[in-house]
Order: structure tokens, then sequence, then C-alpha cells
């Protein structure tokens, strides 16, 4: 008899839950941030125990699916009763805690009721969580707990942001701390959240998916590093108790390289992606962009030359990132065009296409796996580049990187001026992109 491995998959020596998520499920809190797969750890290297905690969370989530309004705004008796393991239980970010003792008790589940009743039967993700949070403000505010606003993680980045900027911080500082609480709402799916709602178990959610996709482990800890800043300053004005949720996370700093692609790769992907895509591979791949500079880029016609503008709207990832580069000759697109992809759809997607297109691949001499993702784009670029001789300023001014020489403190690259359009322009159509 097979054994029962259904929707498991073990990585390393820890089994991973795989589940394709069905209609029923897209709207629950554990589900709105996945398109199609939800991955989670189910923290065992013990295949029995593994398919326990999948029954259980399965389980949690179909009896969820009965009420999508209460799935995101649950009652909870203090003190709880566990019925399920901690780490396998579906979560609520909205969570209520009643005491059934509480004067306005019944007050409070009639507002709960109304709002179950206003969601009609098909809601969208935005009316459910405006709904949600609305009735929860009102629930509070029975039970005499009115949320403070300086626990929300935007208010917290302007408090901390405002005392690093009076205390004379970096620029790049700053943009670090800024960046660290867009990341997590952006990966949380939230315009904002009460920082003593966080929880260590959704961070590390966050953090994998975001290893998953190829981000580097010094970007994830510069993320982490920023929201300690903003816990602890919660922590100061007594906001919060307990356990900081953005430490002991263990992401290694050590990260492998990204490869490039070969020009056949290239061309694999281009055909095979939808017309959307194939525009977005084409752009990373004659300008070596990051894929989210990529997705905030605008194009503008300068000097009758169409030119990507990265970074002009929000800081890029150093000061080298806002750069103005001219499109490649073999890209025709109107100016003010930019990309409609969100960015972790637009990772996703790119992780499955070269998946799905290009296999797993291995290094020819040392049988290694290769390093592949939107990321490999820039490494070709800069490969290309450097092969051709170009100073590594004159490659930065295109890519954003910063180069070894500039690094090192030589006096040539003050000289080397490679900011006029012509030589740019020249420097672009250096690039290969060929499909025939």
């Amino acid at each position: 008899m097979a054994l029962d491995k259904k929707h498991l998959r073990q990585r390393g020596n820890v089994w991973w839950l795989h589940y394709r998520i069905p209609e029923r499920h897209k709207l629950l809190p554990e589900c709105i941030k996945y398109k199609d797969i939800l991955p989670k750890s189910l923290e065992t290297d013990s295949l029995r125990e593994a398919r326990r905690r999948r029954d259980i969370f399965l389980h949690g989530l179909e009896a969820q699916a009965q009420d999508h309004y209460k799935a995101w705004l649950p009652e909870r008796e203090e003190p709880q009763a566990q019925e399920h393991s901690p780490q396998v239980a579906p979560k609520n970010p909205l969570l209520i805690p009643l005491k059934s003792s509480h004067p306005n008790i019944e007050n409070v589940r009639a507002i709960l009721m109304r709002g179950s009743a206003t969601l009609g039967d098909k809601p969208t993700i935005k009316k459910l969580k405006s709904i949600a949070e609305r009735e929860r403000e009102a629930v509070f505010a029975l039970l005499g707990a009115k949320r403070q606003a300086g626990k929300s993680v935007k208010n917290l980045t302007k408090a901390v942001v405002r005392e690093s900027e009076a205390r004379g911080l970096a620029k790049k500082t700053i943009s670090k701390l800024e960046r660290s609480s867009s990341w997590l709402l952006e990966s949380l799916m939230l315009t904002d959240i009460d920082i003593d709602q966080i929880e260590y178990e959704q961070v590390n959610d966050c953090l994998i998916a975001e290893l998953e996709a190829g981000v580097s482990g010094s970007t994830l800890n510069g993320h982490l590093w920023g929201l300690s800043k903003m816990w602890s300053r919660a922590k100061r004005a007594k906001l919060v108790s307990g356990d900081n949720p953005f430490t002991g996370h263990k992401i290694s700093k050590k990260g492998k390289s990204y490869d490039p692609f070969t020009m056949e790769e290239i061309r694999d992907l281009y055909q095979h992606a939808d017309p959307e895509f194939k525009t977005l591979i084409h752009a990373g791949a004659t300008t070596g962009a990051r894929i989210g500079e990529m997705l905030r880029a605008e194009v503008k016609v300068l000097h009758d030359q169409p030119c990507w503008l990265f970074n002009f709207k929000e800081k890029g990832k150093t000061e080298q990132s806002t750069r103005i580069v001219p499109l490649h000759e073999s890209l025709d697109l109107p100016e003010g065009f930019t990309f409609k992809i969100p960015y972790r759809t637009a990772l996703r997607t790119m992780r499955e296409h070269v998946d799905k297109v290009l296999g797993t691949r291995h290094h020819e001499l040392t049988g290694e796996p290769r390093k592949l993702s939107f990321h490999s784009f820039r490494s070709t670029i800069i490969t290309q580049l450097r092969r051709m001789r170009y100073s590594d300023k004159a490659i930065g001014s295109i890519t954003g990187h910063l180069g070894e020489d500039s690094s090192k403190g030589g006096s040539l690259p003050v000289y080397d001026h490679v900011e006029a359009l012509s030589f740019k322009k020249e420097l672009v159509d250096q690039i290969k992109w060929s499909l025939e």
C-alpha cells in the first residue's frame, strides 16, 4: 500500500505542505497571499507527524470556509482552549479576544453578525478586509480597548524615521528602515497592521517565500533589522510586550550568487511567455534592472530617445539605483508605459516560468544546480559588458550597481564621464538580443 503523501513535499529533512488552493479557500487569511499553491513548512522530519499536521491545518481551512467573515474576524473566549497544535492551526489577522462576562458582549456579537450579513455571497478581498477592519474598531470601542494609533507599522515607521533624521543618521540607513516596513506590509498583503498583531510564524512564512523567490539573505536580514528597530521603539513606549517576532530567524548572509542565463535560455523564456511577461523578460534582459526597479520604472522620451526612468518615484537600493537608461533598439514601448504586474506575482511567475521552461539546470563542470531567477538577467548583462572591457562605472550607469573600481578608491573613475545619453545608447545597443 502506497504511503499517504498527498499535498506533502520534502525539502531537505523537513516536510512541507504544498496545497493547491480551491476557490472556496481563496479568501481565507492563510490563502490570500498565494495565487494557486500554498506552501507551508510543517516543521517536522516525521512523515507521520507531517500527515497529522497537514490534516489539522486543512480541516481548519475547511471549517473557516463556511463563513469567510468569521475567519477574518473571529471571537475568542478567554482563556483560549487550545484545540489544535499552535504550529499548524490557521491564523487570523484580526483576532478579537472576548470575555462572555463583559457587559457589552451581546452588542459585540450583534456587530459581528451585521458585518457578516453585509458581505454578500461573493465578497472581494478588498471588501472583506474593509468591513472586517471597520467592525473590529467598533468592537474594540465597545470593549473599552480601542487600538492605539502608535501601534501601527506605518506610524511606527514614521516615528523611527523622524527620530533617525533628527539624530543625523545616513540617508541610506533611513531608506533601509522605510523599505523594511514596505516589504512587510506588501508580503502580508495589508495596508497597515498593529505591530502587536504580528506573530513570529507570519514573519517566517514571508521570509521563506522570499528565499524561494531568490531574494538574498542579506536583503532579508536588512528588513528584519529595520522591523526590529520599530519593535524596540514600540516596546520603549510600552505599546507592546513579549518577544520580538522579527528576531531568531537565522537567515544566512552568505547566499550563493545568481548564475547568468545563456542567450539560448533567454530565447526559450521569452518565446514561451505570455505577452506582458515577454515584455518584462525583454526589458530585464536588456537593462539588468532588478525586478522591483523594473516594475516601478516608467518610459519617458528624452531628446527623442525613449528611456527607462528607474527609481525616480521611490528610493532604490543604493544611490546609484536612480538612473536613466535608453531602451534597447529592439524594444518599442510608448511614452508613459509602466508594468501592471504586482511584485510578488512577478516573483512567483518568473520562478514558475524558469522551472517550467528550463527545468533544473546544472553546471557542466561542477554538476551543482545553477541558481536562476529574474536577477540572473542582471548577472548576464554585467558579465557581457565586463567581457567587452567597459569600465565598472560605465556598467553601473546602466545597471545601477556600484563598480568595484570606485569602491576601491581609484582616481580614474572620477574622470570617466558616462552620463551622456548618446554614450549610454551605444552601450545599451552592445547588449546581445537575438531570437533568430
